[in-house]
């Protein structure tokens, strides 16, 4: 028979054995020194004369900014101004113009057409003003005559071939106009052309007077 066998014996297990943790020291926290506060001093200082020094310099670039504005605001009233001044000019011209228009009148235009188309040239002498400046076109006739020789000079024309023609197109006169004479040819001009193409034109001051006479030899070389 076999022995029996004796269980094993178990011995219950040991616990670890604690160790002390070394615990760390309270270090108190130190408290600035006196050239800490110094510096926090400056800092602070330097911050706020920033701010100043911001402050200032925005102020000023407003205030800049605002003298600029009014400038402009003045400069475009000037401007303003000069245009309706402008306006109010080019008005009294285009009055003054419709004014020099309107002369001479329809019954003094007519006599003097016929003075023309009938000879008598002798009968404008009413019709002048007290000097007349009388221009011969290619020449260096320009002169300021009296009423009495404006009508001698006028034999310049005497001897055109009739008809003449006082009903001149808007294009024949505006053609007139673009040339080298074009200062004798106004709005209120009372202008000719013969059938052989001698010229006469009449220009009057504000009273309706003629105070000045152009005539060409022909209208070729206007």
């Amino acid at each position: 028979m076999e022995e029996p066998t004796t269980p094993p014996i178990f011995e219950p297990a040991k616990e670890p054995e604690q160790t002390a943790t070394p615990t760390m020291p309270i270090v108190p926290a130190k408290k600035p020194s006196k050239a800490g506060y110094i510096i926090m001093g400056a800092v602070i200082a330097l911050l706020a004369a920033a701010g100043v020094v911001m402050y200032l310099w925005t102020t000023d670039q407003s205030t800049k900014q605002k003298t600029a504005d009014a400038a402009k605001i003045a400069d475009l009233q000037n401007q303003i101004t000069a245009l309706k001044a402008e306006k109010a000019d080019t008005k009294t011209d285009s009055a003054e113009s419709d004014q020099a228009a309107e002369v001479p009148s329809a019954s003094d235009k007519e006599n003097i057409i016929a003075s023309i188309t009938s000879g008598n040239t002798a009968a404008l002498v009413g019709y002048m003003a007290s000097s007349v400046h009388v221009v011969i076109a290619a020449s260096e006739s320009a002169n300021d005559r009296t009423p009495a020789k404006a009508v001698e000079d006028l034999s310049y024309i005497s001897g055109a071939t009739a008809p003449w023609d006082f009903n001149l197109s808007a294009a024949t006169l505006a053609g007139y106009a673009e040339r080298d004479y074009k200062a004798y040819f106004k709005a209120n001009s009372v202008v000719g052309k013969s059938a052989d193409a001698r010229v006469v034109v009449f220009n009057f001051d504000a009273a309706g007077k003629i105070n000045g006479i152009f005539m060409s030899a022909s209208d070729d070389i206007l």
